[in-house]
């Protein structure tokens, strides 16, 4: 089985695969098809309604809008949560401007950059940050850098792992 979803392209990945042997193992991979039937329903079922409600509040988000992430902790991890963002907008790769535009480019697609608003503890917004999705990142050096006379680096507020397994 496969998803697809249709943004500014269409993005495809493998769902699941499940080898359906038959013998002493059968009844275990019935239930297992049944749940992913079932999971896939609920899926379909909460896509409907968002989509619904969707066309009921048409023109209320900005269009660049759908392209920004809603990072959440990874809960495996044993660390505090990530600081609170509010995304305003992608980064183009090469030029460093902003992007706030549903159609993209494929070089802009498979990068994750974007400029956000980190809020402090006491909910008032601090300056805009540059905030980077990447599978690995080494926090060490960038600290370094960072601490360097002169800093050779922004500073890191934080580097934390997130559902996606990414940094």
């Amino acid at each position: 089985m496969s998803t697809a979803i249709l943004t500014d392209s269409i993005y495809a990945d493998g769902l699941v695969s499940i080898k359906l042997h038959f013998g002493s193992h059968a009844s275990d991979n019935v239930l297992r098809v049944a749940r992913v039937f079932m999971a896939i329903n609920k899926c379909t079922e909460w896509l409907r309604r968002l989509y619904r409600n969707l066309k009921q509040s048409a023109n209320t988000i900005p269009l660049g809008k759908v392209l920004w992430p809603s990072p959440t902790a990874d809960p495996a991890e044993a660390v505090e949560g990530i600081p609170e963002l509010e995304f305003f907008s992608k980064v183009d790769r090469l030029l460093g401007t902003p992007i706030n535009q549903t159609a993209i480019d494929e070089d802009n697609k498979r990068h994750a950059i974007y400029l956000a608003r980190m809020r402090t503890e006491g909910g008032a917004p601090t300056s805009d940050v540059l905030v980077k999705f990447a599978v690995k990142y080494n926090a060490a050096a960038h600290h370094l850098l960072a601490n360097h006379d002169p800093p050779l680096a922004p500073a890191l507020y934080s580097c934390k792992r997130v559902i996606g397994d990414m940094c």
